[in-house]
């Protein structure tokens, strides 16, 4: 609701009424102004109604110019030039005070620039001369929000909300201001209350599934976010925060079922992830990639995970928790082969790293090239020495190689640095038995 606009950078100089008028401005004004001037005519030499003609010819050209003026000032507003919007508006008034819808363009205009200064004094300007609808309080509600003062903007939400119950806006800026201030319960209650008198469903469907989220009511908010998925299908926001949610529930395949869309391949020509107006930015892009092999893996779809995430690795090859993520899933694919040529690339970006160095010993471990994973271990303990799970894993691989004594050592290094080691402990017991 606060999110603005981006305002144009430059504005038009703007045209003044009283030249080089557009054709349809001058025969506007035009056809205002000829029945007062015919009045003039009509009168004779009576005084009396010269006068009053004068007077009906300047009230009704007055009118005109407000009028032009506040379409001009609203066609600004349209059309993104707010600065230009906010002027016209101001001259709006000052042709005539009592045009108070000016003011909720002066405001509006000055809330997109997020000149909070001007929109102060804007608020301050409309109340001393008692201008007041819905749309102004709404309007600064809007201010006060943006200033942190929640309390505040939630009251102006609800009395703008309670002259005006059907403007869809003002439930929304009640509503956010609720979640804001922690009251996602009383968010939702009111929504459910009110939502069959208002037509907006798509805006208000994906508020109704964030409050019922942060209400910690997973399954209805599931279901306003397959609503609001259905009803915006390109918004990967939405779909990202539903799969989390069914990810969460053990619902696998439904997750895959609203993220695989995104990933389908783009037509030529088009960028990654803009394919049918969708909005999927490289980082949406990544993150709906991570949860779809997420999903993949733990619905038994392992290569397929496997798949995804090496296409993940290859986007962030300096991200370590890509590549572990990737290792792993080839492990649970029975692809060892995969994951210790993930660990030999990601040594290039990552040297030394501990979980990397650990996978890849354990991949190697697997494929019976225990050789190799010693020596893996064995430079892993020369960047870190204190790493007990290194020493317990050198010590499984020295004793599967017949070196029982070196293992027995490794394990005892390993109770040194953290006596409650169950791993180590139970190891020692096993080698002693033997």
């Amino acid at each position: 609701m606060t999110t603005t606009r981006a305002a144009t950078a430059s504005s038009p100089a703007r045209v003044g009424l009283s030249f080089s008028r557009p054709r349809e401005i001058q025969a506007c004004i035009t056809y205002a102004i000829i029945p007062a001037l015919s009045a003039l005519t009509l009168g004779g030499c009576n005084a009396v109604n010269h006068e009053e003609a004068k007077i009906s010819a300047d009230k009704r050209w007055v009118e005109v110019r407000t009028d032009l003026k506040l379409q001009m000032a609203e066609k600004a507003f349209e059309e993104l030039r707010f600065e230009d919007a906010a002027l016209t508006a101001a001259e709006t008034l000052t042709l005539d005070p009592a045009r108070h819808e000016a003011f909720a363009i002066m405001i509006k205009s000055y809330l997109e620039m997020q000149d909070l200064e001007r929109t102060e004094d804007a608020i301050a300007t409309a109340r001393a001369a008692s201008a007041d609808s819905p749309e102004l309080t709404y309007l600064r509600g809007v201010y006060l929000e943006m200033r942190g003062k929640y309390e505040q903007a939630l009251a102006c939400f609800s009395d703008a909300r309670s002259r005006a119950p059907r403007e869809t806006d003002y439930l929304i800026g009640q509503v956010e201001t609720l979640l804001q201030l922690d009251r996602a319960e009383v968010a939702l209650r009111i929504i459910n209350e009110h939502l069959a008198e208002y037509d907006d469903e798509d805006k208000i469907a994906p508020l109704a599934a964030v409050a019922a989220e942060l209400a910690g009511e997973s399954r209805i908010a599931i279901r306003w976010y397959q609503k609001s998925c259905m009803l915006m299908p390109s918004q990967a926001w939405l779909h990202t925060r539903l799969a989390r949610l069914l990810i969460g529930e053990g619902r696998h395949d439904d997750a895959i079922h609203w993220l695989a869309p995104f990933l389908e391949e783009e037509p030529s020509g088009t960028p990654a992830g803009q394919a049918d107006g969708k909005d999927a930015t490289t980082g949406h892009r990544a993150t709906i990639m991570a949860l779809l092999a997420d999903a993949r893996l733990h619905a038994g779809k392992a290569a397929a995970a496997v798949e995804t995430q090496q296409a993940l690795a290859e986007m962030e090859p300096a991200n370590a928790h890509r590549q572990l993520r990737l290792m792993e899933a080839a492990m649970r694919a029975g692809r060892p082969d995969i994951a210790v040529r993930t660990a030999v690339r990601a040594s290039q970006h990552l040297p030394a790293h501990d979980e990397i160095g650990l996978m890849h010993a354990s991949a190697l471990r697997v494929m019976k090239r225990n050789d190799e994973a010693v020596t893996v271990l064995q430079s892993l303990l020369t960047h870190h020495p204190r790493d007990v799970d290194a020493l317990c894993l050198l010590a499984e691989i020295l004793a599967e190689t017949g070196d029982d004594e070196q293992a027995v050592e490794r394990f005892k290094q390993a109770l040194e640095l953290q006596a409650n080691c169950r791993w180590a402990r139970l190891g020692l017991q096993r080698l002693n038995a033997g």
